[in-house]
């Protein structure tokens, strides 16, 4: 009879920030043994990496970080017997940040929605031993842990479980810490994970349907765009994957995230550069969620028509809306802070 504790280290790549919209790329677990006395991981008793081809289009600012394109993952499947069988014989999950890793898995293995998950991140008082970032490749550098390479599932699995071993200033294993949460995520896993992970898939049906193709605009006639009478008419569909690094934003309309330079200022600060007028180096027409009179009555201004135009002659330029821009921005930030 196996009386051993074992625990997993899981990290997943993937082809944007977001658990509704995105999907796994990568995958990786390593299931290790323990003392739980000591706090002390002992081996590592058996590992799994692969990958998957998605059905989502790649973010440029994931593809970015992790260095995985589309060409990379055709006809790649995970192996899901391996995969469960090594969660199937783990007491917890650990995952750096581990709200993003948990959202991406879950859905995919529902039958473990009661599993405990620990986050190396926030379940660790990094900042007592003297750490100013909390990212893995931050806290890898501080503790002088090899990272020349990391964004591979694989690699930072192999990171975090390296940091786990290393002793805090209480003479205690980091892992230690870990332990100490695992009662609590217990009863936490217990009690909402199945109702969690049908919440996320809830949003993903959401994101999906958001996401379905529409019919073609009508054609435009003079300055207006006949039987047009919401933003929903003139919007690229499906809303694209938006990339900050470079791109060019022209605002049009009346923000809800505020004046318009702040929102200007967001987008620079994203890495994103603004003009005033539609052209072919435009990238992204960002239309404001409180719009303008006159589009009430099917009449969308110039920025708006010049846009569409250019897209009919083979620009590459998109039509989005506020909130797709705003959320876009949100999971940059979230997927920027974790790397």
């Amino acid at each position: 009879m196996d009386v051993n504790h074992y625990g997993a280290v899981l990290d997943v790549e993937t082809t944007g920030f977001s658990p509704y919209r995105d999907e796994i790329i990568e995958l990786s677990i390593d299931l290790f043994s323990f003392d739980p006395n000591s706090a002390r991981i002992l081996s590592v008793v058996d590992s799994y990496c692969g990958q998957r081809e998605p059905a989502t289009p790649m973010s440029a600012d994931a593809e970015a970080v992790h260095g995985l394109s589309i060409q990379h993952l055709i006809g790649k499947r995970l192996d899901d017997s391996a995969i469960r069988s090594l969660l199937v014989r783990s007491e917890f999950v650990i995952a750096h940040n581990a709200s993003f890793d948990r959202g991406f898995v879950l859905p995919l293995f529902s039958d473990f929605a009661s599993t405990p998950w620990m986050c190396s991140m926030r379940d660790i008082d990094w900042r007592a031993e003297g750490c100013e970032s909390l990212r893995l490749g931050d806290l890898l550098r501080y503790f002088a842990i090899n990272c020349s390479q990391l964004h591979r599932a694989n690699l930072d699995t192999a990171g975090v479980l390296a940091l786990l071993t290393r002793t805090s200033q209480d003479a205690r294993p980091f892992f230690a810490q870990v332990l100490d949460k695992l009662p609590q995520r217990k009863i936490e896993a217990a009690a909402t994970g199945a109702d969690w992970v049908e919440h996320i898939r809830t949003k993903k049906q959401a994101a999906l349907e958001r996401c379905a193709p529409v019919a073609e605009p009508c054609d435009c006639v003079g300055d207006s765009v006949a039987g047009a009478k919401t933003t929903g008419d003139f919007l690229t569909s499906p809303p694209p994957r938006i990339s900050f690094d470079s791109k060019t934003f022209v605002l049009t309309g009346t923000f809800g995230y505020g004046q318009k330079r702040h929102c200007q200022a967001a987008i620079q600060g994203a890495g994103g550069r603004c003009e005033d007028t539609v052209t072919l180096r435009t990238d992204y027409l960002v239309v404001g969620e409180r719009g303008d009179k006159s589009w009430a009555h099917g009449f969308y201004g110039n920025k708006i028509e010049k846009a569409r135009q250019l897209a009919r002659a083979g620009a590459a330029i998109a039509i989005v809306s506020e909130e797709h821009w705003v959320r876009e921005m949100q999971e940059k930030a979230k997927f920027a802070a974790r790397h």
